[in-house]
């Protein structure tokens, strides 16, 4: 029952991540072609375009 726990649990906190990932490709989706945005990598910021984040967030799917 334990083992069945943890791959429910891991399953559940990948959709969960999945479901992030989603709505960031979204949200880029709306922005306008050539404006910088920020991307949080560890507690840094970044910026870079927004076209750079969409296909470092679709390579993360």
């Amino acid at each position: 029952m334990t083992a069945k726990w943890k791959e429910m649990h891991r399953a559940s906190t990948l959709d969960k991540q999945i479901r992030e990932l989603q709505v960031a490709l979204s949200e880029l989706d709306t922005v306008r072609p050539g404006k910088q945005t920020f991307i949080q990598r560890g507690r840094i910021l970044f910026v870079e375009k927004a076209e750079i984040i969409a296909n470092i967030k679709k390579g993360e799917c």
